[in-house]
């Protein structure tokens, strides 16, 4: 069954509601204005709009702290990927040993993202990060670098993942908290 979508507007905040395969409601802020739900499948509208409703102060304080960049012209957009190749040069090839990976079996790949920061394929080891790192600081790269690369080993965000996390950079949280400041687009 394909995904379903509806806008809905509670008060002054529109959201774009995603019914699917899922445990939890979930809301994000991409930027004022644009703000997404994600709900399980069988999740009735009313509860979601409840549940909208009732985090309206969260959603206006969050649309409040995301800093939307403008869309990088094309020669940030050259620096931007020649910056963040520079960094993963430098560290994946630390952060693929320190973690006991095979260096040939990895790759790697720069791309436009808009809603997330890094993606990775655990069956074929393949880890695409968001064009925009490059314009971030080395240490939120490294961080994003060995969360993708933990992804090969754990598929989700549960506990034996934030375990490997935790040994491996440990202030990761830190770090995640810097980066969800900003905007990957």
């Amino acid at each position: 069954m394909p995904n379903r979508s509806r806008v809905i507007q509670i008060l002054d905040v529109t959201a774009t509601v995603t019914w699917k395969p899922m445990k939890n409601l979930r809301i994000r802020v991409m930027a004022p204005g644009d703000v997404r739900v994600s709900a399980p499948t069988r999740t009735p509208q009313r509860v979601v709009e409840r549940f909208v409703r009732e985090r309206i102060d969260w959603i206006h304080r969050a649309e409040s702290r995301v800093r939307v960049p403008k869309p990088m012209g094309e020669e940030e957009e050259r620096a931007a990927r020649s910056r963040l190749q520079l960094i993963l040069d430098e560290l994946a090839p630390v952060w693929i040993e320190r973690l006991g990976l095979s260096q040939r079996g990895v790759r790697f790949f720069i791309r436009k993202m808009t809603t997330r920061w890094g993606s990775c394929t655990p069956s074929t080891a393949r880890i695409r990060l968001a064009l925009a790192l490059g314009k971030t600081e080395p240490r939120l790269v490294e961080y994003v670098l060995v969360h993708e690369l933990t992804h090969l080993f754990e598929g989700g965000h549960g506990p034996a993942f934030q375990a490997r996390m935790d040994a491996a950079l440990p202030d990761w949280r830190a770090r995640r908290k810097a980066l969800n400041r900003l905007s990957p687009r």
